[in-house]
């Protein structure tokens, strides 16, 4: 990280204002994308932390959705590399804003 890129990120956190709209936003987007995702019956929400979400997927393997996502140009982790789930198969997704969010639901219900 740059000197320049630390001292903006300080002075973000130090904006009470942006703190409370970026949570709002998240808290926001977060609750529409697993709102929709629980109509998608192939993926379950497993957990969450910070804008991220482990989706376990009731079919299929992480490995194939996460190639056919990346050939759509959206990058998601095989959680396999986060350690052990029990054997199931699961992505880790980032959540972003309502169009790069509403991509994904779109890409995820043509793989379900």
């Amino acid at each position: 990280m740059t000197a320049a890129a630390e001292a903006a990120a300080i002075a973000a956190l130090d904006d009470a204002a942006f703190v409370t709209r970026s949570y709002e936003t998240f808290h926001a987007e977060t609750q529409w994308f697993c709102d929709a995702l629980a109509r998608l019956p192939p993926f379950v929400l497993r957990g969450g932390h910070a804008n991220m979400l482990l989706i376990e997927l009731s079919s299929g393997t992480a490995a194939a959705c996460v190639d056919a996502l990346a050939a759509k140009g959206l990058l998601v982790a095989d959680a396999a590399c986060f350690g052990t789930h029990d054997a199931r198969a699961a992505i880790r997704i980032s959540l972003r804003d309502r169009a790069a969010n509403a991509r994904l639901l779109a890409e995820l219900q043509e793989l379900a």
